[in-house]
């Protein structure tokens, strides 16, 4: 029997919640196997990215298979911005330091691909969030890079257009210095996935500006009078904040709104009850609405649906499974063992999916419940697969994705149980020989394929690759105590922020000075060119080596005119003008 969370005991773990307990077992002990363990994860690491020196350096991504590069994240570097942090965290000093000059430098001013096009959420979680993680974990000394951390946040900022509403759009034309309005509406993940890096930022440079309008979009969401469910917000958002659809997921386009309410809860002690309120009911809807289980010839495990109005989708991606983790973390902030509980189930038929003959988890997955809800298995081998381990495939294909790990990691610093160690030095081991390209790694197209061949192979290697896996992995085996999950906030893309009682106060001369309000951004910024033009971008996914790279060339100064108020009000929001 399922009982629902009342108002009141969410209110009361919520009012609580500054004296939980913490998130790792109190001496958490690592078995004699980790040291091994973390020594092979930064040696395959190290491969992956030197490789990525050596074919794509200055680019976004590596093509393992082309020995070559793409510019898919605007041509800034993704990839040594997504590794920057796990290089400090490793020991790598030296890459590290090199990596932090490069961050340093680089021009935000406008786009290296065609259009100038921005993603708000990619650019803030990667770019901006790499930023401020390695200037926090290397001592709060790099002026440089704070500095270059706040001029990305200046642009960003264009993402809201506030006579349209509070929430913030998911493109930004950084030549024009204005958001993407023809949008129309925005997902939750891409609007509500803001909040820890431009509250650190605020922190960090004194500026409360990107703080109060992460806080405002944050807001709306979590305010919206009449969801679905309690705490669950529609997918899709206008900038209104008023929600566009019914379609209701823990799995990608929701997946960081859910991560952040709670991290930012826990990343301001509590300063505000409505963080943490609306997590917990959001949760207590889910177990309500959208966990299901299958039955307990399968293994009675663990998932959770999607829905559209009443009707339940009874499939899930590895997207969504992220939620263990985040659970087990929410649980036990808020002194809650149900929710803890939830968690781990979550994560161990999270892990239960690499269960395939390489022993890596596909891309999605469905299943029937006990009661017989759910599509059944349409092939032979779905069938065979449902049977023994409780879910089938529907999507074969592993997109490097942490999401798995992740939870496993949070399963482990909790609990101390070894059975997470042993599954993550498995997943290691099968990365290694089912992933390893002609240079670095890569992901897989079919994850039921064993023969070593490069047409199994794909030719792109995502920056998350460096930030997320192999971080995870080597969390997992690292010392507790080194990068503690009680005194670090990661990021969406496993960035480490520190708690913001802990971020010191403003370091003044190291940070820009922008105006308090409305709006940021007056400072003088670089844009490389070598004759006072801006240089001609590459295609909108660059690839090879024939474009000399704009970041290469000389730098100039250039101001960047900045309205008294963001622009971007083309368009008037659909939502207001709705029956």
């Amino acid at each position: 029997m399922r009982i629902g969370i009342t108002a009141t005991l969410v209110l009361t773990w919520v009012v609580n919640a500054v004296r939980a307990g913490n998130i790792q077992l109190p001496g958490l002990t690592l078995p004699s196997s980790a040291a091994g363990n973390a020594a092979l994860v930064k040696s395959t690491f190290l491969t992956a990215y030197n490789d990525y020196k050596t074919y794509a350096w200055g680019h976004d991504d590596l093509e393992p298979i082309s020995k070559s590069w793409t510019n898919g994240r605007n041509g800034w570097g993704a990839t040594i911005f997504d590794a920057m942090p796990t290089l400090y965290i490793m020991g790598f000093t030296d890459l590290f330091n090199e990596a932090v000059q490069f961050a340093s430098n680089v021009d935000f001013s406008y786009s290296h691909t065609v259009g100038d096009h921005v993603s708000f959420f990619e650019t803030t979680i990667r770019y901006l969030g790499s930023m401020l993680s390695a200037y926090e974990l290397n001592g709060y000394k790099d002026a440089a890079l704070l500095a270059n951390a706040q001029r990305l946040g200046d642009k960003l900022m264009y993402g809201w257009v506030p006579a349209n509403g509070p929430i913030p759009y998911g493109s930004v034309n950084f030549a024009t210095n204005s958001a993407d309005v023809s949008s129309g509406s925005n997902n939750i993940a891409s609007a509500g996935s803001n909040i820890l890096e431009f509250y650190t930022l605020s922190r960090l440079t004194g500026n409360s500006t990107y703080q109060t309008f992460a806080e405002r979009g944050m807001s709306a969401i979590a305010s919206n009078p009449s969801p679905p469910f309690p705490g669950l917000s529609p997918q899709q958002v206008f900038a209104s904040g008023k929600g566009d659809g019914n379609v209701i997921s823990w799995d990608g386009g929701n997946d960081s709104y859910y991560e952040y309410l709670i991290k930012y809860f826990k990343m301001t002690a509590n300063a505000n009850t409505l963080w943490g309120t609306t997590w917990a009911t959001a949760v207590d809807s889910t177990i309500k609405q959208l966990l299901k289980r299958t039955s307990v010839a399968t293994g009675q495990r663990t998932y959770l649906t999607s829905a559209s109005g009443s009707s339940n989708s009874y499939s899930m991606g590895d997207l969504a499974c992220f939620s263990g983790g985040n659970w087990i973390m929410g649980g036990k902030l808020l002194n809650n063992a149900t929710i803890v509980n939830y968690g781990l189930n979550l994560t161990d038929s999270c892990m239960n999916t690499y269960n395939t003959p390489t022993g890596i988890g596909g891309g999605g997955f469905a299943f029937v419940t006990a009661d017989g809800k759910g599509t059944p298995p349409g092939t032979a081998v779905q069938q065979a697969e449902f049977n023994q381990f409780g879910f089938y495939n529907t999507d074969n294909g592993w997109y490097m994705r942490p999401e798995v790990i992740e939870s496993a990691v949070y399963a482990w610093r909790a609990t101390g149980d070894l059975k997470y160690q042993t599954w993550a030095a498995n997943v290691l081991q099968s990365i290694i020989k089912y992933a390893k390209a002609p240079v670095g790694y890569s992901s897989l197209n079919d994850v039921t394929r064993t023969d070593l061949s490069t047409d199994n192979l794909g030719d792109n290697v995502e920056s998350f690759l460096y930030a997320e896996v192999f971080k995870y992995l080597y969390l997992m085996f690292d010392d507790p105590n080194h990068i503690s999950f009680d005194t670090w906030i990661f990021n969406t893309e496993c960035h480490p922020l520190a708690m913001g009682q802990n971020i010191p106060a403003r370091l003044g001369a190291a940070v820009l000075q922008s105006p308090p309000f409305p709006v940021p951004g007056n400072e003088t910024q670089t844009t490389a060119t070598g004759n006072g033009v801006k240089p001609t971008p590459t295609q909108v996914v660059a690839t090879g080596t024939a474009v000399k790279d704009p970041a290469s060339a000389t730098a100039r100064e250039e101001k960047v005119s900045v309205p008294g108020f963001m622009t971007g009000t083309a368009v008037e929001d659909p939502a207001a003008t709705s029956s």
